[in-house]
C-alpha cells in the first residue's frame, strides 16, 4: 500500500515536472501572480497587504501592498498625506515602485518640503474609470484621512464609468447621480480561487497554471480583447454617447468628488497622464469629456492641469518612445516625464494649502 502511494506521488511529480518543461518548450508563460480583487460592490480593488510578482516577457516587477488597497506604504499618521488615484497608470502598471510618477512625484516632495512632510498615498487601481474613483473616495478616503485628493485622468475614464453603470444620470438636463455603484455582478467563482491556499504561489511559479487560467478567463474573449487593444492608448471603442452626455456624466462624477472634499475641507485637485492627445478615435466618451474639460472644472472651482498638448508636441505625436514594448503603459521614462510635467503644478497647490492652513492657525 505504502509503494502503491510512493509511485504514484512520484509518478505525478514527474509528470508535472515534464508538463512545465513541455510548456515552457512549446509555449512559455508569464508567471504572474493577481493583484485586483473584485470589493464586495462588485468593482475592483488592489489587494491590501502582501506582494505579487508580474512578469511580461523579460520584464519582471513586484508589487507591495497595504490597506486599504494601496500600492506601497500604509498611511504615515505623522504626514500631510496626499490621496492618489488614477487607473494602471496611476498604479504603476509593469513598473517598479520607484520608476512611478507617483513615487518620481514623493521624491520631489521630500526634496522640497522635506521628508515625512507629505505623504503621497497610491489608490491608483487598474481598469478604473472615474465612477471607480468616486465609489473608492467614498468608501476608503476616510480612512485614508487626507488633505488633498489628487486625481490623474487617463484616456478611458469617463467610457468604463458608462460601461460601468455605477454612476448614471438622473435625468436628461442636470448633474444629479443615481447610485448603483453597490449592485455591480460578483464573480463568486473567480472570487473563492483567488484565496485558495497556494493559488498565487502557482501562478508565480507554474507554467501549467497559468495556461489554465488563461484557458479559464481570457482565451474565450480572445476576439474582444484583440478589438479593444487595437489603439496605442486606452479607449472605450464599443459605446456611442452624444457630447453632451458624456460631458454632463463626467461634470456630475467631478462634483460629486468635489461635495465629498469639500464636506471634510479638503482640496481636490485633478491633472491628466498626458497621454490624451495620442487617442484619436472620434466619439470616444473621454475624448469628448476633454474637448470641455477645462470649462468643466473651472466652473466646478477644481484646480485642473492637462500637459496632453504639451507632451504630444514635445514627441512630434510619436508614442513608441513613451510605452513599454509589447504593451501601451507607460515605461520608466514616459513615468519620469509626466512627473517632470505634473511636479510644478502640484507644488504651487501645496505650497497654496499651506499658506492658507497656516492662515487658520490662531
Amino acid at each position: 500500500m505504502v509503494r502503491n502511494v510512493v509511485l504514484v506521488v512520484v509518478s505525478t511529480v514527474i509528470a508535472l515536472s515534464m508538463g512545465e518543461g513541455l510548456v515552457f518548450w512549446l509555449a512559455p508563460q508569464d508567471l504572474s501572480g493577481s493583484h485586483l480583487r473584485q470589493s464586495p460592490a462588485g468593482y475592483l480593488v488592489n489587494r491590501s497587504d502582501g506582494r505579487t510578482r508580474h512578469q511580461l516577457g523579460d520584464r519582471v516587477v513586484y508589487y507591495e501592498f497595504s490597506y486599504p488597497h494601496l500600492r506601497g506604504d500604509a498611511p504615515n499618521p505623522e504626514a500631510s498625506r496626499i490621496l492618489v488615484l488614477g487607473d494602471s497608470f496611476t498604479f504603476g502598471y509593469l513598473l517598479s515602485r520607484p520608476d512611478t510618477y507617483v513615487e518620481h512625484l514623493q521624491r520631489r516632495l521630500d526634496g522640497e518640503f522635506g521628508g515625512g512632510s507629505f505623504q503621497l498615498v497610491n489608490m491608483g487601481t487598474g481598469g478604473w474609470g472615474l465612477s471607480d474613483v468616486v465609489r473608492a473616495v467614498e468608501e476608503f478616503g476616510d480612512i485614508v484621512d487626507p488633505v488633498v485628493v489628487l486625481v490623474f485622468i487617463n484616456t478611458d475614464d469617463i467610457g468604463r464609468s458608462i460601461i460601468k453603470g455605477m454612476y448614471t444620470l438622473a435625468d436628461d438636463e442636470g448633474f444629479e447621480l443615481e447610485d448603483h455603484s453597490g449592485e455591480l455582478p460578483i464573480l463568486r467563482a473567480k472570487y473563492i480561487v483567488n484565496q485558495l491556499p497556494g493559488y498565487q504561489w502557482l501562478l508565480e511559479h507554474s507554467q501549467i497554471a497559468i495556461l489554465v487560467k488563461r484557458a479559464m478567463y481570457y482565451d474565450v474573449d480572445e476576439a474582444r480583447l484583440a478589438e479593444r487593444r487595437r489603439g496605442s492608448v486606452p479607449a472605450t471603442y464599443d459605446v456611442s454617447v452624444t457630447a453632451p452626455h458624456a460631458q454632463r456624466l463626467g461634470r456630475a462624477l467631478v462634483r460629486r468628488l468635489n461635495d465629498w472634499s469639500k464636506q471634510r475641507d479638503i482640496r481636490l485637485l485633478v491633472t491628466t497622464t498626458g497621454f490624451h492627445s495620442f487617442s484619436d478615435i472620434p466619439g470616444e466618451p473621454t475624448r469628448l469629456f476633454m474637448e470641455k474639460a477645462p470649462e468643466i472644472f473651472a466652473a466646478e472651482q477644481v484646480p485642473f492641469f492637462d500637459f496632453s498638448a504639451q507632451l504630444y508636441e514635445r514627441y512630434e505625436g510619436v508614442i513608441t518612445p513613451l510605452v513599454i514594448p509589447g504593451d501601451h503603459h507607460p515605461n520608466e521614462h514616459a513615468a519620469e516625464t509626466i512627473a517632470g510635467f505634473v511636479w510644478p503644478w502640484l507644488r504651487e497647490n501645496l505650497v497654496d494649502i499651506r499658506q492658507h492652513a497656516n492662515q487658520k492657525t490662531p
